[in-house]
């Protein structure tokens, strides 16, 4: 499955983080079944194919059920009876996909992990904070009290962790994703027309000062992508402003200061 650049992990990543915002935008307005919900189909059908931001097989693998603290979203009782097989099935990696009939791979076999005293993983499960805490958090344990044996440790090192950690963003994904995001605002939030107008410009124009460096790669800072994007669109928009001590008013903007993680980043246009 598509999505631009980078590897299938995090490609992943961002299917299910934009299908689950979806997904729980509609359960608020009583779709508690995603994979029944006509609204989320045709968002499915109508999608670019060579760059998807839903995954179907996810949105089938998931529900939301009322809880003490709200909607809680949890794995379909589809998703667990298929998990329940396949850990009591041997099943060639081939026909894996067949055999979860229309679910995420992946999501059936984390399920059917659940019970499991020995998990086999690469390296992306542990040197990937977000799919590593994703990953305990699926199976249900504490990463104290998990035994970890790395084979071929010495493969760890430089280009593998390295890789991992580096982000590939396509132009096209972040105009699509940045389109369809901020169109969900419409109406509901004061501004996001002129967001719209401006977010994403101002976006491309912090890629480009990138794709101007002299260096094939170069690092992000989460703190200065603020500075130059947000900070410029919060004063050009004037949602909120107060007073200074001059009579001029100013736009608020709360910048924390903490230290910022950088990280790798290779642009293709």
């Amino acid at each position: 499955m598509g999505g631009g650049g980078g590897d299938t992990y995090r490609i992943c990543e961002g299917l299910k983080a934009f299908s689950s915002s979806l997904m729980r935008e509609r359960a608020r307005k009583g779709a508690h079944v995603p994979a029944n919900d006509k609204v989320i189909a045709d968002q499915v059908r109508l999608q670019d194919a060579e760059h998807p931001l839903l995954c179907p097989y996810f949105i089938r693998s998931r529900v939301f059920v009322e809880g003490a603290d709200g909607l809680r979203m949890v794995p379909s009782g589809t998703l667990k009876t298929r998990g329940d097989q396949v850990a009591r099935t041997r099943v060639a990696p081939d026909r894996l996909h067949e055999f979860c009939k229309g679910l995420c791979p992946y999501e059936v076999t984390l399920q059917a992990a659940r019970d499991a005293d020995v998990i086999l993983l690469n390296f992306h499960h542990l040197f990937n904070t977000d799919i590593r805490d994703q990953l305990y958090q699926s199976l249900g344990i504490e990463a104290e009290n998990a035994l970890l044996l790395v084979d071929e440790a010495h493969n760890c090192g430089g280009d593998t962790v390295e890789s991992i950690q580096s982000v590939t963003l396509l132009q096209t994904s972040l105009d699509q994703g940045g389109m369809i995001e901020l169109g969900r605002m419409r109406g509901r939030v004061a501004g996001a027309d002129a967001l719209l107008n401006m977010l994403p410009p101002r976006v491309g124009q912090f890629m480009d000062s990138l794709k101007r460096s002299f260096k094939e790669e170069d690092w992000f800072d989460p703190a200065t992508f603020v500075r130059f994007v947000l900070v410029a669109v919060s004063t050009s928009v004037s949602m909120k402003s107060l007073t200074t001590s001059s009579g001029q008013k100013r736009p608020i903007v709360r910048h924390r200061n903490r230290r910022a993680t950088l990280k790798r980043v290779r642009w293709n246009a």
